[in-house]
């Protein structure tokens, strides 16, 4: 996947969305350095891209486990996206809380990026999921899992979606319905043919199977994707 995206990126330097994806690669293989100089990249291409708001400060936090840019990039934000960033660095702050109100804030009914289609119930959900409190989280899966259905039964969200829902199914315990929706959702952008968009999804795919089926099961896949 490396490979692949650094070669894309040679090819078209200006593409911004290429190295999105070998940024996010870059990051979950703990090559922290090498992501950094890949957002350098980005923020020069579209300096004024919100999504690129708090990533360099939390790529700094993964590294070294300091929130300090995170804050800094917060502070600094856009007021009209204030809720969603400041929710971000609470995150990786791990102060569940008060991400949970930021994101019941925010003026936006869902967050879409590469990785998936999150309404802002499944980051409720997950954010008490990560909090440890569990029974907390069921409401606002069922409730992700009630929005997610029917727009997913259409199909004109494509795979980001369900592999969310696989997500919601995971955290309501319905392990054979996550894993039918993470395997429908990575079968429909497979990394053979889409190796841009493909990893992240088979990523997200990842964790329904950790939660589905055990920590080693998603360990094994998240190393083939890279």
């Amino acid at each position: 996947m490396i490979d692949l995206g650094t070669r894309a990126s040679q090819l078209d330097p200006l593409n911004a969305r290429v190295l999105t994806i070998l940024g996010d690669t870059l990051g979950a293989l703990r090559r922290y350095e090498d992501e950094e100089q890949i957002l350098a990249r980005q923020i020069a291409l579209t300096p004024n891209d919100p999504d690129l708001r708090v990533a360099p400060g939390y790529t700094i936090f993964k590294r070294t486990g300091s929130t300090a840019k995170l804050r800094e990039a917060v502070n600094f934000s856009d007021p009209a996206h204030e809720s969603d960033s400041s929710a971000f660095a609470r995150w990786g702050e791990r102060k569940f809380d008060d991400a949970i109100s930021n994101i019941q804030e925010s003026p936006f009914r869902k967050v879409e990026t590469e990785f998936g289609i999150f309404p802002k119930e499944l980051l409720i959900a997950l954010s008490y999921w990560a909090k440890g409190d569990r029974d907390a989280a069921q409401p606002y899966f069922e409730q992700s899992r009630i929005f997610m259905e029917p727009v997913v039964e259409k199909k004109t969200e494509g795979p980001r979606l369900r592999v969310a829902l696989g997500l919601a199914y995971a955290g309501l315990g319905r392990k054979a319905e996550a894993l039918q929706q993470g395997q429908l959702a990575k079968d429909g952008r497979p990394t053979t043919v889409d190796p841009v968009g493909g990893p992240p999804v088979a990523v997200t795919f990842g964790t329904t199977l950790r939660h589905g089926r055990g920590k080693g099961r998603c360990c094994s896949r998240a190393h083939r994707v890279s």
